[in-house]
């Protein structure tokens, strides 16, 4: 395969070859895929410790972040599965040395797997086809095919006991649960018999929380689909612009997590003190969460942006969405902070409907609207931080309702 290595270079032969077999995705994205990563290394030197080839793992990323990719089932199952045995790799691997082709490798059996007629079936690469396909390369002390290919089984190895390391971990907890904690109530099985009141009132907060973990994934496809009515473009940007607003959500969920146990807890005492003083400081410290991640968003977003490879209209729309969505922010805040509340009262339906309000009833709608308009790709985007403002009335009016129903009522 010289001369395929030689006319395709930096391409890797196999490039072609696998995804010719994918049928879930269309040759104009893995030819974009191709264009943006020569784009990025055409100015750099070809690398003279590496192959410097690019073969199929090097599309994985790319997958990840389109929203509208993973729209497909087939392809949100191997993206959820993949991305769950590379968070175990970055947490637990042992071997650092062997840890970028450690994900190397996840990256192509990722994008592999795309090829097979099912997720269930027992057909994947070998070590030597990885060897192969991919170019991996390590420093070693003898450049050797069969000492790279001792390296490649080895890495494959490691990956299986990290995995297999977590079912002991969990063997271990349930170990030292029984034996540790005996001390402070019973842990036999008999603990465990299911009492249906106690699950009732578990589910009775469960089943709204449930269903707003669900909203946020028929939010994301809702979103996907309408943005693809305006270009693949902004498709692209709200997939960027999504994970990067991670950073900042997760802080304040932290917060709304932090919040629940310290509420319930205090209104199980009765203590309306506490109740109060949970809920302001709560509200206040996920306010100034949100507050600084809007800063920092605004004023960071090119050096954020810089990280991806993407094409100048779409930078130039994920800056956009960084630009109008951030201006919510404090909205998006006070609602987290009150869907902990309402959840830590016993009101998950109250919490459920602002759920509904915030990520479906209002953006959804309104984003569908602004695809007829002429300047959509930009407009489009202020459908979030309307619908956090009217979630923001909606709640104020719940939490009314909810703290003359369950706070003013407790003796102080």
């Amino acid at each position: 395969k010289m001369d395929d290595f030689v006319d395709l270079f930096p391409i890797h032969p196999s490039y072609i070859e696998v995804f010719n077999k994918i049928y879930l995705i269309e040759n104009r994205h893995i030819l974009k895929n191709i264009s943006l990563t020569i784009k990025e290394i055409f100015n750099k030197e070809v690398p003279a410790d590496k192959p410097g080839v690019i073969s199929f793992d090097d599309y994985w990323p790319a997958i990840k972040s389109n929203g509208l990719l993973k729209s497909d089932v087939t392809i949100s199952r191997v993206v959820g599965a993949s991305g769950q045995l590379e968070e175990i790799v970055n947490r637990s691997f042992t071997k650092a040395a062997y840890k970028p082709m450690a994900l190397q490798i996840i990256y192509a059996l990722s994008v592999h797997r795309l090829t097979t007629n099912g997720l269930d079936v027992q057909f994947g690469l070998t070590a030597e086809n990885l060897k192969d396909d991919l170019c991996l390369y390590l420093p070693m002390p003898e450049q050797d095919a069969d000492f790279l290919l001792g390296a490649v089984n080895a890495t494959l190895k490691e990956i299986m006991k990290t995995v297999i390391g977590q079912f002991v971990s969990f063997i271990l907890d349930a170990i030292f649960h029984h034996k540790y904690n005996s001390k402070e109530f019973s842990t036999s099985l008999k603990y465990i018999k299911p009492e249906l009141t106690i699950i009732g009132q578990i589910y009775r907060v469960g089943v709204p929380a449930i269903i707003m973990q669900a909203l946020m994934s028929f939010m994301t496809y809702g979103v996907n689909v309408i943005f693809a009515l305006v270009s693949t473009e902004a498709v692209t940007a709200y997939g960027i612009y999504y994970k990067i607003q991670q950073f900042v959500f997760f802080a304040a969920f932290g917060m709304n997590n932090a919040m629940i146990p310290i509420i319930a807890f205090n209104y199980g005492r009765r203590n309306k003190k506490r109740i109060n003083d949970g809920i302001k400081y709560g509200m206040i410290y996920t306010l100034i969460i949100m507050l600084a991640g809007a800063v920092l968003l605004q004023v960071l977003a090119n050096p954020i942006l810089s990280v991806f490879t993407l094409s100048d209209k779409t930078r130039e729309l994920c800056l956009i969405a960084v630009r109008i969505v951030t201006l919510g922010y404090l909205f998006v805040g006070a609602n987290i902070a009150f869907q902990g509340i309402f959840q830590a009262l016993g009101n998950g339906v109250s919490s459920l409907v602002l759920s509904i309000v915030r990520l479906i009833a209002v953006p959804l709608p309104l984003a569908y609207a602004l695809t007829f308009v002429s300047n959509a790709e930009s407009l489009i985007w202020i459908s979030f931080p309307i619908g956090e403002l009217c979630a923001f009335a909606v709640s104020l009016i719940l939490m009314k309702r909810i703290r003359k129903q369950k706070i003013a009522p407790l003796k102080s």
